[in-house]
C-alpha cells in the first residue's frame, strides 16, 4: 500500500469519525422503556424522567414524589426486576407502544417489620417521538 493510499483512506476515516461523532445516537420505543422500567427498580427517579414527556411527568408528579419518598429510605425499600419481556412494539409515526410484561419482587420494611410482594403484570406503554428520541407518555 503507498504513502498516498493510506492518507486517503486516514482521512476517510477522520472524516467518518467527524461527522458520525455529531450525530445522537437514536433511541427506540424498546430502549426507552428498558432505561425507564430499570432506573424506577433502581430508585434513579432522575434517569426515569429523563425517558418520559414533560406532560407525562407532570401528570404522574405525585406518585414519583411518593416513590422519590420510599426510595430515600433505600434499606427499607427495594425492587427488585425478576423478569422483564418486551412482546410488543408498534411504531406509527411518532408514535409507539411497547407492550412490557414484568415480573418484580418489593420488600417493604414499615415499623420494623419486613413486608415482601411478587407480582406480575403487563402494562402498555404510549411512546411519542420529541425530537428524535422516544418518550413514554402513557401507559395502560
Amino acid at each position: 500500500m503507498n504513502r498516498y493510499t493510506m492518507l486517503s483512506m486516514l482521512g476517510i476515516i477522520m472524516f467518518s469519525m467527524i461527522t458520525l461523532a455529531g450525530c445522537p445516537l437514536t433511541s427506540t420505543p424498546s430502549s426507552t422503556v428498558t432505561s425507564f422500567v430499570n432506573a424506577i427498580a433502581e430508585c434513579n427517579i432522575d434517569t426515569a424522567e429523563t425517558q418520559m414527556t414533560n406532560e407525562y411527568v407532570e401528570e404522574n408528579s405525585f406518585a414519583f414524589t411518593m416513590l422519590d419518598t420510599l426510595c430515600e429510605g433505600q434499606d427499607a425499600f427495594n425492587v427488585e426486576i425478576i423478569s422483564l419481556e418486551l412482546n410488543n412494539e408498534i411504531v406509527t409515526g411518532n408514535t409507539a407502544e411497547v407492550t412490557v410484561d414484568l415480573c418484580s419482587k418489593t420488600t417493604m420494611t414499615i415499623f420494623g417489620e419486613t413486608q415482601t410482594d411478587e407480582s406480575c403484570s403487563t402494562t402498555i406503554y404510549e411512546l411519542q417521538n420529541v425530537d428524535g428520541t422516544w418518550k413514554i407518555s402513557g401507559s395502560k
